[in-house]
């Protein structure tokens, strides 16, 4: 008959299948949510392999028995899913640290730890099953705190050692997150998140070296909890992953004729990115252009080493909006559409007499479009 240790076991297995499936469907299903394809990459497969996978295999390692080898194999893999899931989340962090720049050498200091703690794991006696009972039963341990795994010294010290570093580097990114970070309540979400999830891997590592069922416990317990409420976030608020992620550094509203109707700064940007005039550039070579070819033909994006110049159009009054953001995404492309509309609707009587080019146009009549900007850019404002 299970016990209670068993039972709970199996929820947790079960469970966390439920919600990896469930949260990877409302990702797929909101794309447009959670930024670049590549976002929803790294989200993926990080949910896949640390909270499918790594959840899996740890729960069955403890709840059957079926031999030495494949207990011994149901826990190898769970340590190959865990490291790898790491991986794939110091990638995220870093991305949210700073889009699209990855740092080299402790990517490289990650790849060689990994590199030799799987390594290790390929020797026969690298990790051995061990139980204090006299019998067992084919298909379940009757107490799985009877249930150890013992890793040998130099599998130990590479894993450990590889944890150590994932601890260090993901509490340094978190704290620069924080303290550069717009959002200080979302930031600060994002630490407190990192400090517990570090906290449950330090306990992997006492468990590695002592040996003790407490740890395991606790250690199931911590990451269950974690994933659970990482995935409820991704459900519910996945615009934080892209507040975190997207910046937009000015957001520019063009007439045809190239002249400036309102500009509007949100963060500073390096000075190789002038936007003024990338943005004076940029329309008058595409209104240029809209004289000769159809629409589909204009230049609707740019992009430069710092940042990527997004262009969209209102043939029927006349404008343009310029936005310079570090990604281009979906979601962002819907939040330009949404302001578009609304600045049309508030200004269509002076787009409608400025039509005519040979009319002086009087910027300063298009300077009330703030309220607009804080009704659709809300999510990027300081």
């Amino acid at each position: 008959m299970f016990n209670v240790i068993i039972l709970g076991l199996l929820i947790v297995n079960i469970t966390s299948v439920c919600i990896c499936i469930y949260t990877v469907y409302n990702i797929l299903r909101n794309l447009q949510k959670y930024g670049s394809k590549f976002n929803v990459f790294l989200i993926i497969t990080t949910v896949i392999t640390y909270g499918f996978f790594h959840i899996m295999f740890l729960t069955l390692s403890l709840i059957i028995h079926i031999s030495e080898f494949t207990n011994v194999l149901f826990w190898k893999l769970s340590v190959i899913s865990s490291l790898i899931g790491l991986g794939f989340l110091l990638v995220i962090h870093s991305f949210v640290k700073e889009y699209k720049k990855i740092q080299t050498l402790p990517l490289l200091i990650y790849s060689i730890l990994f590199g030799l703690s799987l390594g290790t794991m390929f020797s026969a006696d690298s990790i051995q099953f061990k139980i204090t009972k006299n019998e067992i039963s084919n298909y379940k341990s009757n107490d799985f705190s009877k249930v150890n795994y013992i890793f040998n010294q130099s599998t130990g010290i590479f894993v450990s050692f590889t944890l150590l570093f994932v601890i260090g580097y993901l509490l340094y990114l978190t704290i620069s997150i924080y303290f550069t970070a717009k959002e200080k309540s979302v930031s600060k979400r994002l630490l407190i998140n990192s400090v517990l999830f570090s906290l449950s891997i330090f306990i992997y590592i006492l468990y590695i070296f002592l040996q003790l069922f407490l740890f395991l416990a606790l250690y199931i317990i911590f990451i269950f909890i974690d994933f659970i409420g990482v995935c409820y976030i991704l459900v519910k608020k996945p615009e934080l992953f892209l507040l975190l992620t997207n910046k937009i550094y000015y957001i520019h509203i063009y007439h045809k004729s190239g002249i400036l109707l309102y500009s509007y700064q949100f963060e500073k940007v390096k000075k190789e990115t002038d936007a003024a005039s990338w943005g004076n550039i940029l329309i008058g070579i595409n209104y240029i252009l809209s004289e000769f070819t159809s629409l589909e033909e204009h230049i609707d994006s740019f992009q430069t080493k710092e940042a990527e110049i997004i262009v969209n159009y209102n043939e029927e009054f006349g404008f343009a909006v310029l936005i310079i953001t570090n990604q281009k995404n979906v979601f962002l492309n819907k939040i330009v559409l949404n302001f578009m509309e609304d600045f049309k609707n508030q200004y269509k009587k002076e787009l409608t007499e400025i039509q005519d080019l040979n009319k002086i146009i009087n910027v300063s009549e298009f300077s009330e479009t703030i309220p607009l900007i804080k009704k659709n850019f809300a999510l990027f404002l300081q």
